[in-house]
């Protein structure tokens, strides 16, 4: 008898313990998700403010401008123009600290994986802080809508012996900063102001960036390959490198302002077949000289065609 009540009170306690378990399993996965909820409300508006904010788009300029000049920095002022351009029409707010965050950046920013060795610290830190300087002049004119905003060569002259450049660094020749002052000086006129970030890459990066790829490919006056420490190829094309992650990117559904540029490129590109266009013989003849350099793995063209992106574009736009 006392054996069957102890086997009853077992049984009663087995029952109270599993249903104490089963409400402390509750509770704890009630506490979880009160818990869990505001850390990922918190981690989505993290997410939103990250992409809605200037901030993270003046890291991306200080250095990726830098690697996607490819050491031709009239290329870049024409990048730099696009992406600003991109981010008001995208309804990115200006950022009013920005040039305090520039130079904190490039503070402490080095020279991409395999890129030729500079043994000149100052220059390192110059050509970074110069572009500092007129990156934030960019932003400022394409928001302010004030293209008097925009350097011209006696303030590049200046900015440069601010930030330690000299004549005998590359980047600050009396040549070199003459064909910048002339690349800035296409947004100086009251007209720029009225350029979108599409017309920008159609009429002046599109063409900087053939001339630049067409260099490292046995045509350039100063380097005719790419002056690389990586063991890569010295004659890569990087814009169609680029292209491909555009489209990769859109393919993922997460392109960056970066990819939308590219994307623009590619369009752009697909136009290249008219010969009244004077940016078709241009194309054709980097599509001949890449396949000269690479005549194991000849190429139809060194971009993405458009039909291969997605039909929606980044933020849900069509097109």
């Amino acid at each position: 008898m006392n054996l069957c009540c102890d086997h009853l009170d077992n049984q009663c306690a087995d029952r109270r313990d599993r249903h104490a378990d089963q409400l402390l399993s509750r509770t704890m996965t009630a506490d979880r998700a009160e818990i869990t909820a505001p850390l990922a409300r918190r981690a989505r508006a993290s997410r939103r403010a990250r992409t809605t904010s200037m901030r993270q788009h003046l890291q991306v300029l200080a250095y990726g401008s830098f690697r996607h000049a490819q050491g031709n920095q009239a290329a870049q002022v024409h990048f730099v123009q696009a992406y600003v351009r991109l981010l008001e029409q995208q309804g990115i707010p200006f950022e009013w600290s920005g040039m305090r965050v520039l130079d904190t950046i490039v503070r402490h920013l080095r020279l991409p994986h395999g890129h030729a060795h500079i043994d000149d610290p100052v220059l390192v830190h110059a050509q970074f802080a110069f572009w500092a300087r007129n990156i934030w002049d960019v932003i400022r004119s394409v928001y302010h809508d004030d293209p008097a905003l925009i350097p011209d060569r006696r303030r590049l002259d200046q900015r440069a012996a601010e930030v330690g450049g000299t004549r005998e660094m590359t980047s600050f020749r009396d040549d070199e900063l003459g064909t910048l002052a002339a690349a800035f000086g296409f947004y100086r006129a009251r007209s720029s102001a009225r350029l979108s970030a599409t017309e920008v890459v159609d009429t002046h990066f599109v063409p900087a960036l053939l001339d630049t790829e067409l260099g490292f490919q046995g045509e350039g006056t100063r380097f005719v390959r790419r002056p690389r420490t990586d063991d890569g190829d010295v004659h890569e094309s990087r814009m169609l490198s680029h292209c491909s992650k555009s489209a990769r990117r859109y393919r993922d559904g997460r392109p960056d302002v970066v990819n939308q540029i590219y994307r623009a490129v590619c369009v752009r590109l697909d136009r290249a077949t008219d010969d009244t266009d004077p940016l078709t013989s241009r194309y054709r003849d980097l599509i001949a000289a890449y396949n000269r350099c690479h005549p194991g793995s000849t190429v139809a063209r060194l971009h993405v065609p458009t039909d291969d992106f997605p039909e929606r574009r980044a933020g849900g736009d069509r097109g």
